[in-house]
């Protein structure tokens, strides 16, 4: 059996109830006075963010406040490298700098064997792939990414003086552009360096720097006490005495070990 209808006066707030089977109306009174939802409430809305005490800065991450809190109203850099003096507020350039240290590169060019710690410059890398790089040689398949090393592949491989081809390291002519190519295809390239002679006797000459050099820095070698592992460069003692801090070091600045409490 379906409910009775309701007949409402909205002028007093009376509605009538219709009994049809006695048709006796039954009246009751409306509670037109019922709480109703404020206007400002509606407008409200709840808010996910966390704010920064000190000031009006919102995010939706705690992690992002607290850095915000240290850089902006401390002074200090959230992210510290305990290897090197490098701070920084960015997680992302922290994360590139350890990779550096650890000698990562992770990402590698769609095009090349190349690889970067960094994706932003491996993007300006995979750059010089492009069809339309100026600084692609028109003489052979070299592709450069600077202007001053195309300059230098230019006048090392396709190098002409007076209209003549030359080697421009030993000043030898060359009738064709092929033989000048194959000359410099058989340049000796020193192993420690950027070093390129066109002679045995020459590189042999620049070998001899390079025996005088090593020998002033066995002189300057740190060993260290527990292990007797050695070396001459600073970071990588320094990442050693991590290892090893329980020595005495001397000549050695450990200043950024001792800030950290490691030595």
């Amino acid at each position: 059996m379906s409910d009775p209808p309701v007949f409402i006066d909205v002028s007093t707030g009376v509605y009538d109830t219709l009994d049809t089977n006695n048709e006796i109306k039954i009246k009751e009174e409306v509670n037109l006075a019922s709480p109703k939802p404020e206007f400002d409430d509606l407008l409200t809305v709840k808010s996910n963010k966390f704010k920064c005490p000190e000031c009006n800065y919102l995010s939706r991450k705690q992690e992002l406040v607290d850095r915000h809190i240290l850089k902006v109203h401390r002074g200090e850099n959230p992210f510290q490298c305990f290897m090197c003096d490098y701070t920084t507020s960015n997680k992302g350039n922290f994360a590139e700098h350890i990779r550096r240290h650890e000698g990562k590169k992770p990402f590698k060019c769609s095009y090349c064997p190349h690889r970067n710690v960094s994706k932003k410059n491996l993007k300006k890398h995979e750059l010089i792939h492009r069809p339309d790089n100026p600084l692609k040689c028109p003489h052979c398949d070299y592709i450069s990414k600077h202007q001053r090393e195309f300059g230098s592949h230019t006048r090392k491989f396709h190098c002409t003086q007076n209209g003549v081809l030359t080697c421009v390291k030993c000043q030898t002519t060359f009738d064709d552009q092929n033989s000048l190519t194959d000359h410099v295809k058989s340049q000796l390239t020193c192993e420690k360096c950027t070093f390129v002679a066109c002679d045995a006797g020459i590189l042999e000459k620049h070998l001899v720097n390079h025996r005088q050099k090593r020998i002033e820095k066995k002189k300057s070698l740190w060993t260290c006490s527990i292990c007797s592992w050695s070396s001459c460069k600073h970071p990588k003692i320094l990442l050693h005495l991590i290892h090893h801090p329980n020595q005495e070091v001397n000549g050695i600045d450990v200043s950024i070990l001792q800030k950290h409490g490691i030595m």
